[in-house]
């Protein structure tokens, strides 16, 4: 019975959750008052704070997800045998869900809010550091199958394939007609030559 509640609870938070990114997404966080993300989750204001005392800890529930999207992600990539094509594929994977216009939207005002909300600072933090650490590993795991070029420093080569990643993110706002997906054989060809062994 317990179980059921708990799925049910999850359920009902997720789709408050929801409701709450397509408002941030037109709004922004501050510009979004709690009762048009009541109206938007087609809930009483009582039900929503049941699950969410205030906008802020729906804040803190959109950046947790995101620990558990990228999670899925790595998990797609990590276990590949071929190394290079695996973390190739992985960053085409991020810079097509930074330039997904409500995905990108959103992670613009998590940007904004973690620079003055020390809760979510918290959270991007440490989802930064994971994901960092696990491309980290991939590199290394590369490096001890002779696949990737010894003589690279996963740690720094790690940040700048973030910073390739990251610097994507909305490029399709600013460029509108960069296509990441029209652009994907030129990054393969230059991640492929930055990892390749000699």
């Amino acid at each position: 019975m317990n179980k059921t509640v708990t799925e049910k609870q999850k359920a009902k938070m997720k789709h408050i959750i929801d409701a709450a990114i397509r408002c941030f997404a037109v709004k922004g966080f501050h510009s979004t008052s709690t009762a048009e993300i009541c109206h938007e989750a087609g809930m009483s204001p009582g039900n929503v704070f049941h699950y969410f005392p205030n906008k802020n800890s729906i804040i803190e529930a959109i950046a947790l997800e995101d620990i558990h999207l990228f999670n899925d992600i790595f998990c797609r990539y990590e276990a590949e045998e071929e190394c290079i094509q695996a973390i190739i594929d992985l960053i085409k994977e991020i810079i097509a869900l930074y330039n997904h216009p409500e995905y990108a939207r959103i992670s613009i005002e998590i940007f904004a809010e973690a620079s003055r909300n020390a809760s979510i600072h918290e959270v991007f933090i440490e989802n930064e550091r994971k994901n960092k650490q696990r491309l980290i590993a991939m590199l290394e795991n590369g490096i001890k199958k002779g696949q990737i070029d010894s003589t690279l420093e996963p740690e720094k080569v790690a940040t700048w394939l973030l910073v390739i990643a990251d610097g994507s993110m909305g490029r399709n706002i600013i460029e509108p007609e960069f296509n990441e997906r029209e652009e994907y054989a030129m990054l393969e060809v230059m991640l492929r030559k930055i990892l390749t062994k000699p």
